[in-house]
């Protein structure tokens, strides 16, 4: 009996356990990081300066974009985790984290469908201000001596650089990619020819490598 009950409640257990530990991320992770990283008051030091630049304060995010970027930030996770348990059976003890198999197979897709949603909105904000100008190109064209430690003759940059306005176009395409070829191999919804699934099998896993990789490059400039 104890153990019929443990192999019922744990997947619920872990799926509120995860959900618990996201929101708690959402809610704090910010001011943990201010806490723990002592981060300066960016607009605040850019009026009481004369040193500062100008722009300063365009680089310091509003509440709501902070959060539209935890949940983006955070859906990923889960669904980096949750699609490399079915990308490779080395991976599949990953499924434990959401309760097993099963409940990781219902929770992906729906929380593909919470990452989708969520980086519109981050690309309907933003998208004009990683507009690719003149300037971002002579960026680019630097970026060796930016990536060496030489960023004194790199041009002027407004909110974004030239990388970051490369990252944020390369992930919506990568977006846009996963989540078609994520609705077209939902099979418990749509229904679609078996030549176009396992088209859009190779797509899905090509692209969330490369999306995996761009993440990592994306943290480790943050």
């Amino acid at each position: 009996i104890l153990v019929t009950m443990y192999r019922r409640v744990t997947p619920h257990m872990l799926v509120i356990g995860w959900l618990a530990l996201l929101i708690c991320l959402w809610t704090t992770g910010d001011r943990v990081i201010d806490l723990v990283f002592e981060e300066p008051d960016v607009a605040a030091d850019s009026a009481a300066s004369t040193e500062e630049p100008d722009n300063a304060a365009e680089h310091v995010l509003m509440p709501s974009e902070r959060a539209n970027h935890w949940a983006v930030g955070m859906s990923f996770i889960v669904l980096a985790l949750s699609g490399l348990a079915f990308f490779h059976p080395a991976f599949f003890p990953l499924t434990q984290l959401f309760g097993g198999p099963v409940w990781t197979r219902i929770l992906h897709p729906w929380v593909g469908v919470v990452m989708a949603v969520a980086f519109a909105i981050i690309f309907v904000r933003f998208f004009r201000l990683n507009i690719v100008t003149p300037a971002d190109i002579e960026w680019l064209k630097k970026a060796k001596n930016m990536v060496d430690g030489n960023d004194h003759d790199m041009p002027e940059q407004g909110k974004y650089n030239g990388g970051q306005k490369m990252l944020f176009w390369t992930l919506g395409v990568c977006m846009t990619l996963m989540t078609v070829s994520g609705l077209l191999i939902w099979r418990s919804m749509f229904h679609v020819d078996t030549s176009i699934i396992r088209v859009a099998v190779v797509v899905h896993a090509a692209t969330a490598a490369v999306m995996i990789g761009l993440i990592f490059v994306h943290v480790y400039a943050a």
